[in-house]
């Protein structure tokens, strides 16, 4: 199941000016991941529905904010149209994307030697309502999850539910600064420079989830969503030649 809002806000000047915003909230449920390949945690059919909850992909809100804007100098334009100061500041562009989106679900897993279901996998049990810390060094609480082995009694599928945890979110801007040329009628030239995660913040992945690891909690990667995979600031120079 996916249910969804998406609004979307434009704005266009005669001056070359444009700004995009675009918001999605979302809410997608289902027993596995979108993946054709994925496999459910607990496999028992008696328990099949311990399965069912968030899905992996499940972004509840996504905000994604564009800018382009044509300088105003340069033929055609408000200020130094003509002459040396034209074809030196003329043509111009700036344009920004800021990306802003909260994090993916988790599930809080155990050891699942105990279970006694070929195949299954084990959950934490959760003994009260996940609590974010937000910390690299420690994203969630592990004082409110415990081994259903810990416990004792009959062996059990563990309390907590499927993806109820919630991993790091992501912030990234990127930007770029274009020139374009025209020689002739037929032929012109765009200069490209563009920077990809300016603030080189950090993109977490989402940490260990598994509660008796003495690392649970702890992001060890980056979710590498940035521009050809990397996810650190990059900056880039090009030429574009169109006829």
């Amino acid at each position: 199941m996916y249910d969804s809002l998406q609004v979307k806000l434009v704005r266009r000047s005669r001056s070359g000016h444009q700004f995009n915003l675009a918001y999605t909230w979302a809410h997608g449920r289902g027993y596995t991941s979108e993946s054709s390949t994925a496999q459910p945690r607990v496999k028992h059919p008696e328990y099949y529905w311990r399965n069912r909850g968030p899905l992996a992909q499940d972004i509840r809100h996504n905000l994604v904010i564009s800018n382009t804007y044509e300088l105003p100098f340069g033929r055609g334009k408000s200020f130094a149209n003509t002459g040396a100061a034209a074809a030196v500041l003329g043509g111009w562009q700036i344009n920004a994307l800021a990306s802003l989106y909260t994090g993916r679900p988790s599930t809080p897993t155990a050891p699942s030697g105990s279970v006694n279901s070929a195949t299954s996998g084990q959950l934490a049990d959760c003994l009260a309502a996940p609590r974010k810390l937000g910390s690299p060094d420690g994203w969630w609480d592990v004082s409110t999850f415990a081994d259903p082995d810990e416990i004792g009694g009959t062996p059990r599928f563990g309390t907590c539910g499927a993806n109820v945890l919630r991993g790091p979110g992501l912030i990234n801007v990127d930007m770029g600064v274009f020139r374009k040329f025209q020689p002739t009628e037929r032929l012109s030239i765009q200069f490209r420079a563009e920077a990809f995660n300016i603030s080189n913040t950090p993109h977490f992945a989402n940490p260990n989830s598994n509660v008796t690891s003495s690392g649970f909690g702890v992001v060890t990667g980056m979710s590498n969503t940035g521009r050809d995979g990397n996810d650190h600031r990059v900056f880039r120079l090009g030429l574009r030649l169109a006829f």
